[in-house]
């Protein structure tokens, strides 16, 4: 199978669009971005079932077993937790910054009843003022930075899911393609 431009194209688009939405900051962008990547994840699977061409079936089906794979060991056995942190450490704007103490758990709604949020370090701005407890930054400094930070962690294991896909759609078509005997069987 070869890939033709129109195909290199669409991916580096995607690839862009993917990047675009991880860097923006927009967490709105990103979490849709993100459910469309899981979709498309979905929807490979007729792909993988109905193609005709054996080549393109054969991308299909180890693309999406490598992702769905991947998809569920990171979201349910939590096997990328200390990838997604490193990651998201260098993407989020101001994570260094913003005073956490810890990291929040990984979870599937990053605004679910299941994340909790963890404290800011309380430095006192001015004890003299009457407020010894003070935080040094404002609500909204941590706030953004931990709504950002939540949908990087909900999407970076979507966007390593479909880089595992198209490394087992590759390693798939490879295995499954002709080989020098078989080739000069069907050209004589």
């Amino acid at each position: 199978m070869t890939f033709s431009l129109r195909t290199f194209l669409i991916v580096v688009a995607a690839l862009g669009i993917w990047l675009g939405a991880l860097f923006s900051g927009v967490p709105l962008l990103l979490e849709l971005v993100g459910y469309a990547s899981s979709l498309f994840i979905l929807l490979t699977l007729p792909l993988a079932i109905w193609e005709s061409r054996p080549s393109r079936r054969a991308f299909w089906t180890g693309f999406f077993v490598l992702a769905v794979g991947s998809y569920l060991l990171s979201h349910y056995f939590h096997t990328l937790d200390q990838t997604t942190n490193q990651i998201t450490t260098l993407i989020v704007p101001g994570q260094a910054n913003a005073g956490w103490t810890s990291y929040p758990p990984l979870s599937l709604n990053p605004y679910g009843p299941s994340v909790s949020i963890s404290a800011p370090t309380l430095v006192p701005s001015n004890p003299a003022n009457g407020y010894p407890g003070a935080s040094s930054l404002p609500y909204s400094a941590f706030g953004n930075t931990y709504e950002q930070y939540s949908v990087v962690r909900f999407a970076v294991p979507i966007f390593l899911s479909l880089l595992a896909g198209g490394v087992g759609g590759a390693v798939t078509l490879w295995i499954s393609r002709p080989k020098n005997s078989e080739q000069e069987k069907l050209t004589s």
